[in-house]
């Protein structure tokens, strides 16, 4: 095989590579104006750097996947969208990494392209909406090695990168849509900064607030970033259309008698309890103020 320098302009994401390869290995330097957008081949045509390291975020035919597409090497930004040609029906990857911050102790939802490794995150997807308060269950490993499925997630310490690969096939450039199970409020992932929809009296839409809420989404849109989720309820003007929806993360929520059972079985979130939201944190009681309660 034979290799040659050429010199290409600024191209976008969603260019063919294999009209500059003419069969060959091209070694090459290539700017690309979203650094998440993939690059492909229609051809079995690998190409190197212009230093013969491998192409980060290209992918093409490989040999032996059906046509399928396949990438080494796949490294996404926070706060830049992902995207993949629309022809790219299926897809592989073999490394794949995601630049966020995650401060520690703190709830955020996410959505990613890959199967993530293990990261010491507490997972969770919503599970029952019920008088204002959605109850959100625990992640299986199975549920969180998922393509294109948001989850709410909360890291022990700060994380700045998540690792993983792509292992099925599918659409590679939308998130799949709801994660939920029953009667919950689905969670709706996305890969491109957007707008959460102004609520109607059918559909209500839901931003995660900073104070671990749901917030209905009215008189204005509402933008979140790649790799996050929204929340959505179709109630046809029901009764859980609220302006605030609380999150409950397992445990008692709404039972009159916790006060007297003992606090150190109670996990750490924040509950409702007699109709006030109340914060357990290491076997102690707190009101939203931060005040100790007894």
């Amino acid at each position: 095989e034979t290799s040659y320098t050429k010199t290409w302009p600024t191209i976008s994401g969603n260019t063919d590579l294999s009209t500059y390869a003419d069969g060959s290995v091209v070694t090459c330097d290539i700017v690309v104006s979203n650094p998440n957008a993939m690059m492909y081949s229609s051809g079995n045509n690998d190409i190197a750097t212009a230093a013969g390291s491998s192409l980060n975020n290209f992918m093409f035919k490989k040999s032996g996947f059906g046509g399928l597409y396949w990438a080494a090497n796949v490294v996404l930004y926070d706060g830049t969208a992902y995207a993949t040609p629309e022809n790219a029906k299926g897809l592989y990857f073999d490394n794949a990494r995601l630049y966020r911050n995650f401060p520690a102790d703190t709830w955020c939802t996410l959505v990613l392209p890959f199967w993530p490794n293990d990261v010491n995150f507490t997972k969770k997807y919503p599970s029952e909406l019920n008088e204002g308060v959605l109850t959100f269950s625990e992640a299986t490993n199975s549920t969180w090695n998922t393509n294109d499925k948001p989850m709410l997630v909360k890291s022990s310490g700060n994380v700045n990168v998540i690792t993983g690969g792509r292992k099925g096939t599918g659409f590679a450039g939308t998130a799949s849509g709801d994660m939920t199970s029953g009667s919950g409020a689905p969670m709706q992932g996305v890969y491109s900064a957007g707008n959460v929809p102004v609520s109607d009296s059918d559909n209500i839409y839901y931003a995660l607030g900073t104070d671990n809420n749901l917030h209905k989404v009215t008189g204005s849109e509402v933008t979140i970033a790649p790799f996050r989720a929204y929340f959505t309820l179709n109630t046809s003007g029901g009764s859980e259309a609220r302006s605030v929806i609380r999150m409950n993360f397992g445990g008692v929520t709404g039972v009159s008698n916790v006060e007297t059972a003992s606090e150190t079985q109670v996990k750490d979130g924040k509950y409702v309890e007699a109709g006030k939201i109340v914060i357990y944190k290491n076997g102690k009681k707190f009101n939203t103020a931060g005040a100790q309660m007894k």
